[in-house]
């Protein structure tokens, strides 16, 4: 993000359906049939595809994804795995399991991307970043910033324990270590510890 703010660049999203069952497993793997599928009995089923829940599924995933990209003409970097680039169109692109984040000075490099790729998988262009991974993007292209927060996730944890309407206040504690805790006293508030 930082070198797409320096750069001006273009950035955009995409997101590849069903990424996992895009790529076929190394290994032999047998399951039970579901309820409701009719098979022989004592017999099972071949798995053909990685599915969700497979150990190996995310790795299939990534070395097919990183394959087709290298067709595209894209470089994988030695330091980074997720990062790969095309120099000749000068697209940055991270690939995060099934997100994609791009950047390209040319709109219209971003959309060769998103044509060239969805020949080979059914994905979505997102458009513009928005938000990634769960992490909001705020742009301001005239001072070459972007603005990254999880603010949402803030207000979320506010509206779970009903104070989304309170107001924050200024305290004096300072936090600086195990100073300023206590020991939990009988008559205290006990919290969820399975909602952290």
């Amino acid at each position: 993000m930082a070198v797409c703010a320096i750069l001006n660049l273009e950035v955009h999203a995409a997101n590849v359906n069903n990424a996992f069952t895009e790529s076929f497993l190394k290994e032999v793997i047998y399951i039970k049939a579901l309820p409701g599928v009719d098979t022989p009995a004592r017999q099972c089923l071949k798995i053909n595809r990685s599915l969700y829940g497979l150990k190996q599924a995310a790795r299939d995933w990534n070395e097919t994804c990183v394959v087709e990209l290298q067709k595209l003409g894209f470089i994988q970097s030695d330091s980074d795995l997720c990062l790969l680039t095309h120099p000749e169109r000068g697209i940055i692109l991270l690939v995060y399991v099934d997100d994609i984040l791009l950047g390209a000075k040319k709109l219209e490099n971003i959309r060769w991307f998103m044509d060239e790729f969805s020949k080979v998988f059914k994905i979505k262009d997102l458009g513009k970043a928005k938000k990634i991974l769960g992490v909001r993007v705020t742009r301001n292209r005239a001072k070459r910033t972007i603005t990254l927060d999880q603010g949402h996730y803030v207000r979320d944890i506010l509206a779970g324990y009903q104070m989304e309407q309170d107001k924050p206040k200024k305290t004096d504690i300072l936090m600086n270590g195990y100073d300023s805790l206590r020991l939990a006293e009988p008559s205290d508030t006990r919290t969820d510890q399975r909602a952290y």
